[in-house]
């Protein structure tokens, strides 16, 4: 795990976000972001803690890289959430929304750009509440797909890290 800082980067980008009462028992929310950003400049430090720039050439996998002119790593294209709630009464109500994470880019210790495709996930719930309690029946990534949180280079036997499958489950809260 190494982590490296540029002297210039570049992130050009906007977000905007929405919530709107469509009736007086229906809410919907969303938001669209879009990001472009690049690395303008970067020294090539050496990621060898035994390279020494006046002996032999480096490793050619641990250093130097310059990362000059790579996409900005961890940061998606766009990300879209889109989600509808429904107060069926005063203590029950349901929720479903879609979450779409566009393509990140990740650069691994020899300045490859590994890309990670874009996913959605929907997740929905089912809560009941009376006084300080809620029970609530919820479920995430409902059409289990298959995505990675991380590309990770240096794992073995994985290309990254993988992100949750299909859940579904209850939870029961107390306010104090």
């Amino acid at each position: 795990y190494f982590v490296d800082n540029a002297e210039d980067v570049e992130i050009k980008g906007i977000e905007v976000d929405f919530y709107s009462k469509l009736a007086s028992k229906w809410l919907l929310k969303g938001s669209f972001g879009i990001t472009d950003g690049k690395i303008m400049q970067h020294s090539g430090l050496s990621y060898d803690p035994a390279y020494d720039p006046m002996g032999p050439p480096a490793n050619p996998i641990l250093g130097p890289h310059d990362f000059s002119g790579k996409n900005i790593p961890y940061t998606p294209e766009q990300t879209i959430n889109l989600s509808v709630t429904n107060n069926l009464t005063d203590n029950l109500l349901w929720s479903t929304g879609l979450t779409h994470i566009g393509t990140i880019h990740y650069l691994d210790q020899t300045a490859t750009d590994m890309v990670n495709g874009s996913y959605t996930l929907w997740n929905a719930s089912f809560a009941y509440s009376q006084k300080d309690w809620e029970v609530n029946l919820f479920g995430t990534n409902l059409t289990d797909e298959e995505y990675y949180s991380s590309l990770v280079t240096s794992l073995t036997g994985a290309p990254g890290i993988v992100g949750s499958p299909r859940v579904i489950g209850l939870s029961i809260s107390k306010e104090f």
